[in-house]
């Protein structure tokens, strides 16, 4: 592969209505051995840089203007970017590969990106907005009314369109042609970023679009729309869905049953920790999901690294791995035990090639594809939190 030059950051941005497949077009991309992504989404130039570009400004120098400072624009732009670049360092093993970024909610700050980056390169997942309501709608963290849902999808993709102008390279990919057609429609995006298909990449694409990633939590109904809703999203998105094509049948009919098989996959992994019925902390008021998906991250980090869980794990815990060489521990000791137990697992020291983390319902769900010594693994844990700390862990072996 060619180094790239001083001017080049081989940056990708995957942006696009949420729900609209951002995430299945990152793994995709990341099949291509010269494609490395960062795991999950930053957030970076929506709620990370904004507060500090709203602190400066460029008129006079000496202004008095409380509460921000004055800053050449040119200059700040440049230190800014450096600092980005010092934080994707991190992801890229060579500094050849290309690094894909994907935050969904970025399509509404490209004008920031593009500043930033004027090299990079902008991919904008379109999905038919019926299928991305119902999505929404039935995600417990999405809008609760069709007509937000509606309006959510019709914005973020007026925004994404609005800015391609501005962006030197700006490829729009439509998520049904990758569910029908992965091959053709990575050979397209994949040739856009000057980069060859051979046919390994061919096979890789076929079977990273099988695997269901996705197995986020869903409210009751989920997978169906009322007819009122429907309406609903016609009368708010109507001119929009018409200029793309899009309609309300087939798709909501496929969402239906792919969200159908992720909530009995959610649901057969909750059944292994049996879960009490839902208290203040947990699933019930007062259960925060965004502390929980920390608490996970903390005590996969101390694993790694070796580190202590006595702070993480409650006194009383269930600790369980299934399968080869697995085992139950409770009482003192368990953490001591489990540790032991997972050492030289791929989950403690291999490599991540994905994961999906998903917080609801009173459980964390962890669904990650490792590398280790024996090669390609899956791994699954269900982590039942219980306040502050964890009070049952259970890890399967799923390939």
């Amino acid at each position: 592969m060619t180094p790239p030059s001083a001017a080049d950051s081989r940056l990708i941005v995957v942006v696009g209505a949420r729900r609209s497949g951002t995430y299945l077009v990152q793994r995709l991309l990341c099949t291509h051995p010269d494609v490395v992504g960062i795991h999950s989404e930053t957030y970076l130039f929506s709620r990370g840089l904004p507060p500090l570009f709203e602190r400066v400004h460029h008129g006079l120098p000496a202004s008095l203007r409380v509460g921000s400072t004055y800053a050449d624009r040119e200059r700040l732009i440049a230190s800014v970017r450096d600092l980005c670049d010092e934080l994707f360092a991190s992801h890229r093993a060579d500094p050849s590969q290309w690094l894909v970024e994907r935050t969904p909610e970025h399509i509404h700050h490209l004008e920031l990106i593009t500043e930033l980056y004027p090299d990079v390169r902008v991919v904008h997942v379109l999905r038919n907005g019926y299928a991305v309501v119902r999505s929404l709608l039935h995600q417990p963290w999405g809008p609760t009314r069709a007509v937000s849902a509606a309006r959510e999808w019709r914005d973020a993709v007026r925004a994404g369109r609005a800015g391609a102008p501005r962006v030197r390279s700006y490829v729009e990919v439509r998520h049904e042609q990758l569910t029908t057609d992965p091959v053709a429609a990575m050979e397209g995006l994949l040739g856009a970023l000057g980069l060859p298909v051979p046919e390994h990449v061919r096979d890789a694409i076929v079977a990273e679009a099988r695997v269901v990633r996705s197995t986020r939590g869903a409210r009751a109904g989920a997978g169906t729309m009322t007819r009122r809703q429907v309406r609903t999203v016609a009368r708010v998105a109507g001119p929009l869905l018409d200029e793309l094509g899009y309609e309300p049948s087939e798709p909501l009919a496929r969402a239906s049953r792919r969200v159908a098989r992720a909530g009995r996959v959610l649901r057969t992994l909750a059944s292994r920790l049996h879960p009490r019925p839902a208290a203040a902390g947990e699933g019930g008021a007062g259960y925060t999901p965004h502390v929980h998906q920390v608490l996970v991250d903390d005590l996969l980090t101390a694993l790694r690294t070796g580190g202590r869980l006595d702070g993480l794990v409650a006194q009383e815990a269930t600790l369980r791995i299934v399968g080869p060489g697995g085992g139950s521990w409770r009482g003192p000791g368990a953490v001591t035990a489990f540790q032991h137990a997972l050492a030289g697992d791929p989950l403690v020291d291999g490599d991540y090639v994905s994961a999906d983390i998903h917080p609801g319902g009173g459980l964390v769900v962890l669904s990650a594809a490792l590398t280790g010594h024996g090669g390609a693994v899956d791994r699954t844990v269900v982590v039942r939190p219980s306040g502050s700390h964890i009070a049952e862990w259970s890890s399967t072996v799923t390939r």
